[in-house]
C-alpha cells in the first residue's frame, strides 16, 4: 500500500451525514501527467494521466467524475487505474520513510512523467471541498495548488466537481509552456531592393539580446487569459494547440504584457526571419514547399503551433512563413522611409496559411485593422533582456 509514516493515510470508518461509510484505509489520490514532447503533423498528442486512488468523502464519485470528464476533454488520456497500482505496490513505498512529495515525486519520476496532480476531498461544516495539488516531478514543488468548495448535495458535487475538472483542462497548456528563445543582437540591414515597393529602402537596423516565443501562441493559453480578466472565451470549434486567431491587436499585446512581455517589434521579427546573412525565407534560400512551410490553402486551418514543419530558423523559431501571420507592435509605414507618416493600422508579418509562396519572404510585409482580429492572424511574444553594464574605467 501507499503509505508513509509522516503522512496519515488511514480514517476510521464513520457514517457521514451523506451517508457514505468512509474508507478505513485508502491510496493518496493523484493525476499522473506525461507531457507529450513531440506532435503530429496535424494534430497534437494529447496528456497521458493516470488516476491512481484517493481518500476523502465521496471520493469514488469525484474520481469518477475526474476521469470522465478528462477523458472527455481532447488535452487527456486517462491510463487505466491498475497499471498505476500495480507501478504503487511494486515500489513498495509502504516501506519508506519518505515524506509524501517525497513518494509522489519518485512515483512520476518512475513513470516518467512531469506532473503530478494530488487530490483529496474533506468535509468543512456541511459543505465538501476539493483539494488538488499540481507537482512539478524534476523539483518537488508545488506548481499550482486548487482548494474549491464543491457542494452539499450529490447534483451540486457532481456539477461543480465538472466546472474544476475544466478550469484544469484550460490551464493544461501552462504546464507545458511554450518556451522562449534567445537571440542575440547585432547590425543587420532591414528591407529588400528585389521586393515590393513597400519593403524599400533597405536600412540598417541595429538589435539589441531578446527572448522570443519558438511558437506562436496557442488557443489554450489565450483563451486561459480571457478567463482570467473575467472575458468569455472565444467559439472555439478547433484544436486548443492550434495559433489563436480572431485576436485583435489589443489584446495580443495585453496577453504579452500579462507574462511580462510584450509584441516584438518589426525590425526585431525580421531579425529573427532574415538574420545576419539576409535569409530569403526563415529557413533559408530553397523555394517554398510543404515540407518548410504551410502555406497556399483555400479550405482548411492553421496546423497545431508545436507541428512538424522543418522551416525553422537556426535558433528554433518554428512558423515564421506561414500558418499564420503575426502581429508586431508597429504601427503600419508604406514603406521605409522615415518622412513616411505612421498610419492607424498595425503591421503584420509572415504570411500565412492562405497566403502564396511569395508572401512567405522575410522581408514581406502587410498590415490590418488593430481592432480586429482575422482567422488568418496570430501572434508570439518577445521579451526584453538585462543589457550588460560597462563597468566605467578607473585611473590608478
Amino acid at each position: 500500500m501507499y503509505t508513509t509514516k509522516n503522512c496519515h493515510l488511514t480514517n476510521i470508518g464513520k457514517i457521514h451525514p451523506f451517508g457514505m461509510q468512509i474508507m478505513k484505509k485508502q491510496f493518496i489520490k493523484i493525476l499522473l501527467i506525461f507531457i507529450a514532447s513531440s506532435f503530429s503533423h496535424l494534430e497534437a498528442i494529447p496528456y497521458q494521466i493516470s488516476v491512481v486512488g484517493t481518500r476523502g468523502i465521496h471520493i469514488d464519485l469525484v474520481q469518477n467524475l475526474v476521469e470522465k470528464e478528462l477523458n472527455a476533454s481532447s488535452h487527456f488520456i486517462v491510463i487505466e487505474r491498475e497499471k498505476t497500482d500495480k507501478l504503487i505496490n511494486e515500489m513498495g513505498f509502504q516501506q519508506s520513510g519518505a515524506t509524501e512529495t517525497d513518494n509522489n515525486v519518485k512515483l512520476g519520476a518512475i513513470a516518467n512523467i512531469s506532473h503530478l496532480f494530488s487530490l483529496q476531498t474533506h468535509r468543512v461544516r456541511k459543505d465538501l471541498h476539493l483539494s488538488i495539488q499540481v507537482i512539478e516531478i524534476e523539483t518537488g514543488k508545488i506548481a499550482y495548488n486548487y482548494v474549491e468548495k464543491v457542494g452539499y448535495e450529490l447534483r451540486e458535487i457532481e456539477q461543480n466537481v465538472r466546472r474544476l475538472v475544466k478550469k484544469i483542462t484550460a490551464r493544461a497548456s501552462l504546464l507545458n509552456p511554450v518556451p522562449m528563445k534567445k537571440i542575440s543582437g547585432g547590425l543587420f540591414s532591414m528591407g529588400s531592393d528585389s521586393g515590393k515597393e513597400n519593403e524599400q529602402p533597405v536600412h540598417a537596423i541595429n538589435i539589441t539580446d531578446f527572448l522570443i516565443d519558438a511558437y506562436e501562441v496557442e488557443n489554450i493559453a489565450f483563451e486561459e487569459w480571457l478567463v482570467s480578466q473575467g472575458r468569455r472565451k472565444m467559439a472555439n470549434e478547433h484544436n486548443a494547440m492550434l495559433p489563436a486567431t480572431n485576436v485583435n491587436w489589443h489584446d495580443a499585446s495585453s496577453y504579452c504584457l500579462s507574462r511580462g512581455a510584450r509584441l516584438p517589434t518589426e525590425a526585431e521579427w525580421e531579425y529573427v526571419a532574415r538574420g545576419q546573412n539576409r535569409r530569403t525565407y526563415p529557413w533559408g534560400e530553397k523555394v517554398p514547399n510543404s515540407t518548410y512551410a504551410y502555406f497556399g490553402k483555400l479550405t482548411t486551418f492553421p496546423l497545431p503551433t508545436r507541428s512538424s514543419i522543418e522551416g525553422f530558423t537556426p535558433e528554433g523559431i518554428h512558423h515564421l512563413a506561414g500558418n499564420v501571420a503575426e502581429w508586431v507592435a508597429d504601427f503600419w509605414r508604406p514603406n521605409y522611409n522615415p518622412e513616411t507618416s505612421e498610419t492607424s493600422f498595425r503591421t503584420i508579418r509572415g504570411g500565412s496559411w492562405i497566403s502564396p509562396a511569395h508572401e512567405l519572404r522575410s522581408s514581406a510585409r502587410s498590415y490590418h485593422n488593430p481592432d480586429r482580429g482575422a482567422s488568418y492572424i496570430g501572434f508570439r511574444c518577445a521579451r526584453d533582456l538585462p543589457q550588460k553594464r560597462i563597468s566605467p574605467k578607473t585611473n590608478r
